[in-house]
């Protein structure tokens, strides 16, 4: 069960790394290759505008102790971070119909999990 656990967190901490690196934004080097212009440099003096953080739900079938697990974890990425936040809606309880009825509502979750044996089933005998 720690093992499945482990397993559980590690996959939802590679999804979050995945989306974060995806969402990011990448800053090249254009100095040598441009010359700024006195009204561009104006505008770097003037402070930019803050963003709003984007939000990316995370749903899951934890139940009680994996949930207090991965909020741990979600609590620390979300305090280093200054341009996303984690949601974690748990649902451990009725998990695929409460995704099918978010998926049909048009509120879907940013990033949902599965658990392995829906969709490759455990051969018998392999637990």
């Amino acid at each position: 069960m720690r093992r499945r656990t482990h397993t559980l967190l590690t996959a939802m901490l590679l999804t979050f790394t995945l989306l974060v690196t995806a969402c990011g934004s990448t800053q090249t080097d254009n100095s040598a290759q441009q010359t700024p212009q006195p009204e561009a440099q104006e505008q770097t003096d003037q402070q930019a505008p803050t963003r709003e953080k984007v939000t990316i739900r995370l749903a899951t079938w934890a139940g009680a102790q994996e949930a207090q697990e991965l909020e741990a974890i979600i609590d620390r990425i979300n305090a280093e971070s200054e341009t996303f936040q984690i949601v974690h809606e748990p649902a451990p309880a009725d998990y695929y119909t409460k995704i099918q009825t978010m998926f049909a509502g048009g509120t879907a979750p940013t990033s949902s999990g599965s658990p392995r044996s829906t969709w490759c089933p455990t051969p018998p005998g392999a637990r």
